[in-house]
């Protein structure tokens, strides 16, 4: 949940229109791999009506800030089988380190 991302030191993004939350990103806390060279973005979403417009590019630089800001190298990404996560993943290019 978010609730257990927060308490675990990690963060998480909104984007709102106005006082509707539209889009989130989410990372935990806790550093992957053997030297802990990466932070799990667990959550990336924009409400369908609001895609193309950028906002889940920015959601997606604000965690690389976050990543950045805490020593890691690259961000651990999984997607589900949805069309739209694998499209998404697409236009982030093949390698979201730490630029």
């Amino acid at each position: 949940s978010l609730r257990r991302t927060l308490a675990g030191q990690g963060a998480v993004y909104g984007a709102f229109d106005g006082h509707l939350l539209k889009g989130f990103v989410s990372i935990e806390g806790t550093k992957l791999g053997s030297r802990a060279q990466y932070m799990d973005l667990s959550h990336l979403y924009v409400s369908q009506e609001l895609r193309g417009r950028g906002i889940g590019a920015r959601l997606f630089s604000l965690a690389k800030q976050f990543a950045r800001s805490h020593k890691a190298a690259k961000l651990y990404l999984s997607a589900h089988s949805a069309v739209e996560s694998q499209a998404h993943r697409g236009t982030a290019g093949p390698d979201p380190q730490m630029r």
